[in-house]
């Protein structure tokens, strides 16, 4: 998935069905924060997953809401494109 665009909705729910799907049963409702390599931080406010996007790898990170198809993707400032 390129950088430098934002990504389509097909592969948005590409990456969720990937990286977040599992988590549905045992953590509805969370918010996971998801590093582009797959690592990924869950939190119980999508501010703590905010929070935690310094706590992953990638300059690119996804915020899933488990469970709903909230999304956001997040770019860090202070990290190279």
């Amino acid at each position: 998935m390129a950088t430098s665009r934002l990504p389509s909705r097909r592969e948005m729910d590409e990456f969720y069905d990937r990286f977040v799907r599992s988590l549905e049963q045992e953590h509805w409702g969370r918010f996971a924060a998801v590093a582009a390599s797959g690592q990924i931080e869950l939190r119980d406010s999508l501010v703590d997953a905010l929070e935690s996007f310094d706590a992953l790898p990638d300059a690119i990170t996804f915020v899933f809401k488990v469970g709903d198809r909230a999304v956001g993707r997040i770019r860090s400032p202070l990290r190279p494109r």
